[in-house]
């Protein structure tokens, strides 16, 4: 009897491998489409040390908004549910005549220990159409290795209410590492 044995084997490509992915689907109809958050993301990129951060919108943001205007998507993340408040918020936000993006961390803030914490970055968001993705490294959030989160959309500055929360309401999602 002959046996006819083919191996095949292929070259080994590095690849970027994502561990873990956390998303909610929501949609609301009585928001501005470009307010209006339909899925939102957040995803390890195992190995590199970053975090990514996905908003998909039910309609593109206007390029660029009109100057004059506040336009703002936030996600708020929890890394400590012991302690009162949020401890992080990515912003990306229209400031009526430029964007800027910044994580402000409220840790010493929130203890009563110091002040607000802004670390402004630069090319770390990308718009394609109506999704909206910003990776920044963990060790800006602390490097958790948990946390909750949830998305929210705003027309005005802080404190005006958000237009958009995904999930609704009062709600989490959570994400592991």
């Amino acid at each position: 009897m002959l046996m006819l044995v083919i191996v095949l084997a292929s070259a080994s490509v590095p690849r970027l491998v994502y561990a873990s992915t956390s998303e909610i689907f929501d949609a609301n109809d009585t928001t501005p489409a470009y307010l209006d958050i339909v899925h939102a993301k957040v995803t390890d990129r195992v190995g590199t040390g970053q975090i990514s951060f996905m908003m998909e919108l039910a309609e593109a943001v206007p390029n660029p908004p009109e100057t004059g205007t506040f336009v703002a998507y936030n996600w708020q993340l929890d890394t400590d549910p012991s302690l009162a408040g949020i401890e992080f918020i990515i912003v990306v936000r229209w400031l009526y005549d430029h964007w800027e993006t910044y994580v402000l961390d409220q840790r010493a803030f929130n203890q009563g220990t110091g002040d607000l914490v802004q670390v402004f970055l630069t090319d770390e968001v990308a718009f394609h159409g109506a999704t909206e993705h910003i990776t920044i490294d963990a060790a800006l959030l602390g490097d958790p290795s948990s946390f909750r989160w949830r998305s929210l959309t705003r027309d005005a500055p802080a404190p005006a209410p958000f237009k958009d929360q995904a999930p609704d309401s009062s709600g989490w999602v959570d994400f592991s590492r």
